[in-house]
């Protein structure tokens, strides 16, 4: 019976350590909904997926909206390194921005008056960068929406 219950125990941590490894499916359209969109100012569109690989690694991308006079924009790009010991270079190239709290490190940025917003994270292997871009009528007064977003999409990895 002993046997029996550290083999049971043995494979729910295996198939616990592969579920953990598995949170983000390659699909950056799927870490994101309308309704979340809509608390950074970006009116629901379609999203078009991009994917590209090379020898650093992978790079999903996510975009939703358009550019142009009334811009409305939303862009999650998830970048998958090869060598993880490539990661501390995204914090040394930090550009002073507010530190926040998301995964291994993460910064947040508010741009022309609060009508770009970006979040970049970095957990579980994974660097994370969240773009918002509203209308030019409905700037974001902090970065506390983009913040809260970016860390609905940390929890899916």
């Amino acid at each position: 019976m002993k046997r029996l219950i550290c083999v049971s125990v043995a494979v729910a941590a295996l198939c616990g350590a592969a579920v953990a490894q598995a949170g983000f499916s390659g699909n950056a359209c799927g870490l994101v909904n309308t309704s979340q969109l809509a608390t950074v100012h970006v009116a629901p569109q379609k999203c078009v997926r991009k994917h590209s690989s090379s020898a650093g690694g992978t790079t999903d991308a996510g975009m939703w909206g358009f550019q142009g006079s009334t811009p409305s924009a939303f862009e999650l790009i998830v970048v998958h390194v090869s060598n993880p010991a490539m990661l501390p270079l995204v914090e040394k190239r930090t550009r002073g921005a507010q530190k926040v709290s998301i995964g291994d490190w993460a910064e947040a940025t508010s741009e022309n008056g609060g009508t770009g917003m970006l979040v970049e994270f970095v957990k579980h292997g994974y660097w994370v960068q969240l773009h918002a871009t509203t209308p030019t009528n409905k700037p974001l007064s902090s970065t506390k929406s983009a913040v809260k977003l970016a860390q609905q999409v940390a929890a899916k990895f």
